[in-house]
């Protein structure tokens, strides 16, 4: 297997030829050698630009939003502030709901059941966390609450929510994470802090700040202070890839997190204004989002989702940019 090194070198003397645009002839002859030798894994995944989520007026505009995907319609939604906004699969709003004006907060969560019900999360600093079941309008039915937990997450406070196959996990900023049904009942807890090997006094300095759940239940989150990404199975096997570092395969500032129909993991990085994927072994594959000028450049990507086709959705600072993937 080509190591990540020259995948790297290739990657940085591709980027170097774009943006002076005055190639030699010893760099690109130097390029063309090691990149045909390479060629099969570089190409191993690649993602193409396909356009930005849009109403009828163009892009919309958001920054900082937050993703979820109804798989079974592979239809996004975009949460800004107290809305959600509805894409289907060609990219254009069909459909938005709002709290405005309620006492609700921010969404910071969403989940589409199989029925077609939502479950949103949402929070305020008056009112703090807010679990609501809806119905396919996004019209409240019920507020959810939590039951049945310890003692010791008496204080717990979900920031994040993600759901995979009947059950609702809850992220909290000082890495704990719930796990519950639709209905708030307790099922498992995991406090992330001894498995990372951290002390108690560090829990606040090592926020998370990407959060998922792959098809097989495993955790997938981010903590941008430790330059890594991890991945902590439902036995409570964690495992790590990531080091600082500009070049590709290395993290700035890891942001949100995913993985694709094929188990690869995707991690957006907020300074590098990219998505990087890795293989199941966090083998680094390939990069896209960071040619500047080009269409589809990311601008501060801060979340990531993939849908049941392999379209990737990124949030960035410019709206959130949909991308395809290939594989060779």
């Amino acid at each position: 297997m080509i190591s990540g090194t020259i995948v790297a070198y290739i990657y940085g003397v591709v980027k170097t030829i774009y943006m002076k645009k005055k190639p030699s002839l010893i760099c690109l002859v130097s390029l063309i050698v090691v990149f045909f030798a390479c060629s099969p894994v570089f190409a191993a995944v690649e993602a193409r630009f396909l356009y930005n989520l849009s109403d009828f007026f163009g892009t919309v505009p958001v920054a900082g939003a937050g993703l979820a995907i109804d798989y079974d319609r592979n239809e996004t939604y975009v949460l800004y502030q107290e809305t959600a906004r509805v894409f289907n699969e060609a990219g254009m709003e069909v459909y938005s709901f709002s709290d405005a004006g309620t006492d609700l907060g921010i969404m910071r969560g969403l989940a589409v059941l199989p029925e077609g019900d939502l479950i949103t999360l949402s929070f305020s600093y008056e009112g703090g966390a807010r679990i609501v079941r809806r119905n396919y309008r996004g019209e409240p039915i019920s507020e959810i609450k939590m039951n049945g937990l310890p003692s010791e997450l008496s204080q717990f406070v979900p920031y994040q929510m993600r759901y995979n196959k009947g059950l609702l996990y809850f992220a909290d900023l000082s890495l704990q994470v719930v796990v519950t049904d639709v209905n708030g009942l307790f099922k498992k807890q995991y406090d992330l802090l001894p498995l990372l090997e951290l002390k108690p006094d560090e829990r606040a300095d090592n926020m998370m700040t990407g959060f998922d759940v792959d098809k097989d239940g495993d955790l997938l989150f981010t903590i941008k202070v430790l330059f890594q990404a991890f991945v902590l199975s439902p036995e409570g096997k964690l495992r790590s890839f990531g080091q600082a570092g500009s070049m590709p395969g290395k993290f700035n500032q890891a942001s949100g997190i995913t993985s694709d129909t094929r188990g690869n993991y995707l991690v957006a990085d907020q300074l590098k204004g990219a998505v990087q994927i890795f293989d199941k072994g966090f083998t680094f594959l390939s990069m896209f989002g960071d040619w500047e000028g080009e269409p589809g450049t990311l601008l501060s990507p801060q979340d990531v989702a993939v849908n049941s086709k392999d379209m990737v959705y990124v949030a960035a600072n410019r709206g959130v940019s949909v991308y395809r993937l290939s594989y060779k």
